[in-house]
């Protein structure tokens, strides 16, 4: 059984409550394992020469974050683009438009040496140039297959742990889909660190039945019948060790 235990202030209760995107743990709690994603630079490698292999040593032996993406402004960029196309979904109609932007967009060659005040002042070159940049530093795909051993009746809630707010948000990810069939979650994200499967609390409520029979002298067997499973538990007491 895993217990979490989350400080928060009044105030902080308040202001959760009034944000969809966060997770309510009174209706939902996170399901193990959490998810750790992370990005570090490769140590390095060692080299053969001739019958030697040489290996740089470091004596501190830690990892060291990769920083990705390069620009904290393409991943800003993404996930608004992202937003804005799917806000308002309604049929394509083909003005001619969009093909003239994409080719503007793919003349921009990141090779290039732009002048940073150029960028940070133009508006209209700051969006090609991080539209160029999203396309060669693309989000990062994930996928997870949920363990078998855990009991799932709809698709699970996806939220991210926010450290300085201590709550669990729905943000920082797009494009989360989860097949029941292979049990394999996926989605796309920039942003790393913890996440957690969520779980209603009450997705197997109201219980139907339980009853428990014994099978010997230190062995019995539960068996509950929920809204959607039924669940079997052998309860045994554990051998001493004889040695």
């Amino acid at each position: 059984m895993v217990i979490y235990f989350f400080l928060v202030t009044a105030d902080q209760i308040l202001e959760q409550l009034a944000d969809e995107s966060v997770i309510d743990l009174r209706s939902h709690c996170p399901m193990s394992p959490l998810l750790q994603i992370n990005l570090y630079n490769i140590p390095p490698q060692p080299k053969k020469v001739q019958e030697w292999t040489i290996m740089e040593v470091d004596n501190k032996d830690i990892l060291v974050s990769y920083q990705y993406p390069s620009d904290p402004m393409i991943a800003e960029r993404f996930y608004e683009e992202y937003a804005s196309n799917n806000k308002h979904k309604t049929p394509e109609i083909d003005t001619g438009k969009g093909k003239t932007e994409e080719k503007i967009e793919e003349t921009i060659d990141l090779s290039m040496t732009l002048d940073a005040t150029m960028i940070e002042n133009n508006p209209e070159i700051r969006k090609m140039y991080l539209d160029a940049a999203i396309k060669q530093e693309s989000a990062v795909v994930f996928k997870y297959k949920i363990p078998n051993d855990i009991f799932i009746t709809e698709k699970p809630l996806l939220a991210r742990w926010i450290t300085d707010r201590n709550h669990w948000r729905q943000e920082g990810y797009v494009e989360y889909q989860y097949s029941p069939d292979t049990r394999i979650i996926s989605f796309k994200t920039y942003d790393f660190g913890t996440y957690a499967l969520l779980n209603d609390r009450h997705a197997h409520m109201p219980f139907q039945s339980w009853h428990m029979r014994p099978k010997s002298a230190n062995h019995l067997r539960l068996v509950l019948n929920t809204a959607s499973f039924e669940m079997t538990f052998e309860v045994q007491r554990k051998k001493k060790n004889t040695k």
